[in-house]
């Protein structure tokens, strides 16, 4: 396996530069490594494609959930993961390193409102405790210890609950509802479903695992977390809001005065947030996908503090016109890349058996390892002390639509990952990363994912190749901006806070004589702002502080 990497050696222009010349000669001074990949194999072969990737190891918890081909658990093993799940090779796979999940929960096939309507009233429990007990028997035979549910991860997936008021008020004129809940006014009836639910979900949990379970299995329950896996309404709070509302909060995960905690909550020892994608490209909400992601796992984050493991699935799951597809090769890399650099203890990669085992064509798979792989070669990032660096919150992502990059510091080294959901294929974009008093650019062409590390103690670590600069930085009132090269077309120049929020859009003709303008940005007031410069085909961003 060949790697290239991108080295860039700044050096001072002043008299003494020659013998710096002669430094750098004798001993390259390296300030940027991208990580990328020279012999990269998507074809397909019917089988995923481990064998090209030698193996690694990642210092995260990763699940991995497709059925094993031909009942190989070591390649996954060897390959970044440290867990498999498969119902079928159960015993074969060493405890310490199997995950189970529980699909079954509430469904007793037997009518039951809980199973039929979401409802918990009327429910026969003792139905349910007595399949809670039989299913715990088939779960605990499996592992070979009759007595102990013993994998290393146990997650239940019940999903038997409504999210949204509207939906939970609609069972008011349901007449299999009992008459003395729906004689309840709104408010009450709302307050009565989610207490009653929450604390069936929590029954459901405490009897399945009444009978015996391992101290070391760690218990998780998919997509039942502090923040609901929303879509469609990441933009409808405030990131302060979503950090400190309690309006905000799951309340299968509250207690009964609404603070995060409650019966159900405090059996999980372990946030399993659901990031499945819903919308293909060209669809405008296609490139939503990366913030949609990171959002699931931030907004937990700031929650609990518990470690969050999400769930990914190579697949589409809403558009009727792609559902079930696979989704595109660079939305798989950059999904086995970014989880960590917001904060994901770990991954479930999750798969349908039922269409994995019809499937013969198993290429995005590949692109997935691929991340994961350039990943492990940087992994001592993520390895004993470090610090996340996250600029702008998924949240304010999803509403601006810019590139996204998200950076790890240990000691002098900045590891940044980047990548441009919204790109067209070919477009160049190069965008401003810094930390403390440190800054430089990292360019993107298309939808590539990159992965660089930065040695900050380099001063001056700014591309010379750069066809464009943004000066001075901190800025008063006058920000000079000055091309590389002339340009036959008009530039843009938008000034859009980090949020997201345009703060000033201009068009400039340079002159041709100094290739170098001004703009006035005394009224800007924010602390900190992103200068977008547009010209041709290409796009610079870049983040400056108001002094």
């Amino acid at each position: 396996m060949q790697f290239y990497f991108t080295k860039l050696a700044i050096f001072s222009r002043r008299a003494w530069a020659v013998v710096l010349l002669i430094l750098i000669n004798s001993a390259f001074i390296l300030a940027q490594e991208c990580i990328e990949l020279s012999d990269f194999d998507d074809s397909e072969k019917g089988i995923i494609n481990w064998s090209q990737f030698p193996d690694f190891t990642l210092p995260f918890e990763m699940i991995y959930g497709p059925p094993l081909q031909n009942g190989d658990f070591t390649s996954p093993l060897t390959h970044g993961f440290n867990h498999v799940v498969d119902q079928n090779h159960v015993k074969s796979v060493p405890l310490n390193q199997s995950a189970q999940i529980y699909y079954g929960t509430a469904y007793a096939n037997a009518n039951q409102p809980w199973e039929i309507l979401r409802s918990p009233w009327g429910n026969n429990i003792d139905l349910y405790s007595n399949k809670w007990l039989a299913d715990f028997n088939t779960f605990a035979g499996g592992t070979g210890n009759p007595n102990l549910i013993d994998p290393n991860y146990f997650c239940f997936d019940i999903e038997r609950t409504f999210r949204f008021d509207h939906e939970i008020l609609q069972l008011k004129n349901n007449a299999q509802i009992p008459q003395e809940y729906r004689n309840l006014s709104d408010q009450d009836f709302l307050k009565r479903y989610k207490k009653d639910l929450r604390d069936l979900y929590a029954l459901s949990v405490s009897s399945t695992l009444a009978p015996g379970l391992s101290n070391q299995t760690r218990i998780g329950s998919y997509a039942d977390t502090p923040i609901v896996n929303t879509f469609q309404n990441i933009q409808g709070r405030t990131w302060e809001q979503w950090k400190t509302d309690k309006n905000a909060l799951n309340y299968i995960c509250t207690d009964d005065n609404g603070n995060l905690g409650g019966p159900f909550y405090n059996q999980m020892d372990v946030d399993m947030p659901s990031t499945y994608y819903y919308y293909d490209y060209p669809h405008p909400f296609a490139g939503e996908y990366l913030s949609y992601m990171l959002f699931q796992i931030e907004a937990n984050k700031a929650w609990s503090n518990k470690p969050v493991i999400p769930f990914v699935w190579m697949r589409y799951s809403f558009n009727v016109d792609v559902v079930n597809t696979y989704i595109r090769p660079w939305m798989a890399e950059a999904t086995a890349i970014f989880p960590f650099f917001s904060g994901a203890d770990g991954v479930w990669l999750w798969e349908d058996p039922f269409l994995f085992y019809e499937e013969s064509s198993f290429a995005t798979y590949s692109h997935y390892l691929k991340g994961l792989y350039r990943l492990s070669q940087v992994k001592r990032f993520f390895e004993g002390e470090h610090e996340l660096i996250i600029e702008t919150s998924a949240r304010d992502y999803n509403e601006n639509k810019q590139p996204i990059w998200r950076g790890v510091v240990k000691g002098n080294e900045i590891l940044i990952a980047a990548h441009n959901p919204f790109a067209t294929e070919n477009e160049e974009v190069t965008i401003g990363v810094s930390y403390n008093n440190w800054s430089s650019t990292v360019t993107l062409i298309g939808y590539e994912t990159k992965l660089c590390v930065f040695d900050m103690s380099i001063l001056g670590t700014e591309n010379e190749e750069r066809t464009i600069s943004v000066y001075p930085n901190p800025v008063n009132e006058i920000l000079k901006i000055k091309l590389e090269q002339k340009t036959e077309s008009e530039v843009l120049v938008n000034l859009n806070s980090v949020s997201g929020v345009r703060l000033l859009s201009k068009k400039v003709n340079v002159p041709e004589e100094t290739l170098e303008f001004e703009i006035d940005i005394s009224n800007i007031t924010v602390p900190s702002f992103l200068v977008e410069v547009i010209y041709g085909e290409k796009r610079f961003i870049r983040k400056i502080v108001k002094n």
